[in-house]
């Protein structure tokens, strides 16, 4: 082939080349799609989304800077309420996510957490798994490709993996705006009447829920804690250092005011017997609190002690002629005191080798007292609990007698114990947040070994319910 020819040649092939070279630059332009999160709002009509573009916000963005900014930006309003512990999330208006019984939106996202404890919420939504987040909104980070999901929170979402099999015959829900460390407390019942505190006031129920009436109190429950109860015809609430009588109309009948100061964070005991109340007040686990002793119908004390320490979740029982009640903090140990009920003469103590953690029952049947303690380590972590068993009362009235123990599963066992026939039932979980674990045990009243034991996977800190039935499931 001469030059000429492959010449030629060359010039064809470069042309081609180059003819390729242009179609491929002149073609469409790739483009790359903004960094996005999505957010998910759950209601009762479904599910809706939104893409929220990360380049709107600066690198170190929260949730919160996004829901300030969503009403220019996203067109939905959300409501948020300062709080002594950072803002929280009440309703996001225009995604129908309104207030509620607790007025309160569970944030979550679907970066699982690399601790769950007992606290994480799980939900899944639109096949995504969401975990409820440890931080507020002020300290959730707004990251790339991460789904959020807001929704409602209600009593079924305050568990693991929640399940409601429960048939109501009635269900209301009630709108507070108090801040979460002051939530509903349990009701007290007078006739076909609701008594609950909600916040600084008591409120007057009827059966579907209808607010009757309200009455203003001197302070608010501990974490909703204390419950009212209903003695000598009267509402009995404990708020703050005030324990305020009032009757079933509302009216104030008295009001008893702890000059020692302290709060109340175990139930009010009522004994119809000697028309007694028994409250036990708490200020800090080094200076000394009261035991008082009230006269139901005046409210007038009768006689009050000071322990060491305080007086916590332990509770009070009334058994004839004598009230129990827990004694002074002593070098991670504490003591069960007897006292006369009427004059509160000290008749008896004794000595119990750990720290008291749940209300205490007294059952008929074995003249026996029962609860659980806990032993901690110098940094006061649990490192194992007992239920433990005291004969009361049985041979000489108003004195402790022998002692028996039956050592949890796991090391936290704060759940007040039931027990029925022959059977006591105690819940347990672990200590710590790196691995969730629990379990319910069922133990024999007269040896406390285990007849057995059921795995539940997360902590259980409320008293089990134990409901007889046939076997066909009847009661």
């Amino acid at each position: 082939m001469n030059k000429k020819k492959i010449l030629s040649l060359l010039l064809v092939i470069a042309m081609v080349c180059s003819m390729l070279f242009g179609l491929v630059a002149c073609g469409p332009e790739k483009t790359t799609e903004r960094p996005y999160a999505t957010f998910y709002f759950e209601n009762d009509y479904g599910v809706t989304s939104d893409k929220i573009y990360i380049d709107e916000f600066n690198e170190n963005a929260t949730i919160y800077d996004v829901l300030t900014k969503a009403d220019y930006k996203y067109g939905f309003h959300a409501k948020i309420e300062q709080s002594s512990y950072g803002p929280f999330l009440v309703s996001i208006d225009g995604k129908g996510i309104l207030p509620n019984k607790l007025q309160y939106v569970c944030v979550c996202s679907d970066e699982k957490p690399q601790e769950i404890s007992p606290y994480t919420k799980y939900f899944k939504v639109n096949g995504i798994d969401f975990y409820s987040t440890a931080d507020g909104i002020g300290q959730v980070a707004l990251k790339q490709n991460v789904n959020y999901l807001f929704k409602l929170a209600d009593d079924t979402d305050w568990a693991l993996n929640p399940k409601n099999n429960l048939k109501l015959e009635k269900n209301f829900a009630l709108n507070s705006s108090e801040p979460w460390n002051s939530p509903l407390t349990l009701p007290a019942i007078i006739g076909d009447n609701l008594f609950v505190i909600r916040g600084n006031e008591l409120l007057k129920l009827d059966k579907a829920g209808n607010i009757l009436g309200s009455a203003k109190l001197n302070g608010s429950t501990f974490y909703g804690m204390t419950a009212p109860i209903v003695a000598d015809n009267k509402v009995i609430c404990a708020v703050n250092n005030h324990i305020q009588a009032f009757d079933a109309e509302l009216n104030a009948v008295w009001d008893y005011t702890n000059d020692g100061g302290g709060y109340v964070k175990s139930n009010i005991i009522y004994d119809k017997a000697s028309n007694n109340i028994y409250v036990g007040y708490h200020i800090d686990y080094t200076v000394n609190a009261k035991f008082v002793c009230l006269d139901a119908t005046s409210g007038e004390a009768k006689w009050t002690k000071d322990i060491y320490g305080g007086y916590t979740y332990g509770g009070a029982v009334v058994v004839d002629d004598y009230v129990v009640v827990k004694g002074a903090d002593t070098n991670n140990k504490q003591s069960l005191i007897s006292y006369n009920k009427e004059d509160g003469t000290v008749v008896d103590t004794l000595e119990i080798n750990g720290i008291l953690e749940s209300q205490i029952i007294y059952d008929d049947e074995s003249n026996s007292l029962f609860f659980t303690i806990s032993h901690k380590n110098e940094k006061h972590q649990r490192t194992a609990s007992y239920l433990e068993k005291v004969w009361f009362n049985n041979k000489t009235p108003g004195h402790f007698g022998e002692k028996l123990e039956f050592k949890t599963k796991h090391e936290k066992a704060v759940a007040t114990p039931a027990i029925y026939g022959n059977r006591l039932y105690i819940a347990s979980g672990n200590e710590g947040y790196e691995e969730v674990r629990g379990a319910m045990q069922v133990v024999d009243v007269t040896s406390m070994k285990e007849i057995y034991s059921v795995d539940t996977g997360s902590q259980t800190e409320s008293a089990p319910l134990v409901r007889v039935t046939d076997n066909k499931g009847k009661k």
